[in-house]
């Protein structure tokens, strides 16, 4: 099912474009306001773009005077359990693979059947400006011990919440039981991850 989200009555779901804006591409909604000659001037705050994939998670469509105190306290025990939904988890920097047609001068024969690898600034798009990267590897498997800690976690704080009283959406509300059980479910599928992992570290 497809989410159709109502922002009639939530003035604060979108905000005025900065001069840097950019399409933030696959990792989000791009949903934008254009005045009368196309040209687009507010965007879908990031906040509320993880708040809208949040209600997913947590079982809540609706954000009113009502529901507020609930959906907060869903919110809050899904980032406890889950981890931060908030819009400091898309990346900063983004891997790229590049072919050998990529390159201007050629280049000798060292990790060309996979293609090296370049580190970017993330700009929402697929495959950016690999020309001006910040780095080059050779092996996709060392980009962690560069950018793993590029990525900022951040939660989504009760006041993002009430500062969207007015948002809904499709999404059905689940009862509590759903939402713990959906909780529990994912606990457990991390830990059995974890068993996974330590299971082939060890006959490595």
């Amino acid at each position: 099912m497809s989410l159709n989200v109502d922002f009639k009555n939530c003035p604060n779901a979108f905000e005025e474009c900065p001069p840097d804006f950019k399409l933030a591409g696959g990792l989000s909604f791009d949903m934008l306001k254009r005045d009368d000659d196309g040209k687009v001037t507010h965007h879908l705050t990031y906040e509320c773009q993880s708040v809208l994939v949040l209600m997913m998670g947590i079982g809540m469509g609706k954000i009113t005077e009502s529901t507020v105190e609930e959906f907060i306290e869903r919110s809050e025990i899904w980032q406890d359990v889950i981890g931060a939904a908030g819009p400091g988890n898309y990346p900063k920097y983004q891997i790229d693979r590049r072919t050998p047609a990529d390159f201007i001068e050629p280049v000798n024969d060292i990790g060309m059947k996979d293609g090296f690898f370049t580190i970017r600034l993330f700009d929402g798009s697929a495959n950016g400006d690999t020309e001006s990267c910040i780095g080059i590897i050779f092996e996709e498997k060392d980009a962690d011990l560069l950018v793993s800690d590029a990525i900022d976690y951040v939660r989504i704080t009760p006041d993002d919440i009430r500062n969207l009283i007015g948002l809904s959406s499709n999404v059905t509300k689940e009862p509590w039981t759903t939402f713990w059980k959906k909780l529990r479910r994912a606990v457990q599928d991390r830990l059995h991850r974890q068993a996974e992992a330590k299971k082939k570290a060890s006959a490595a």
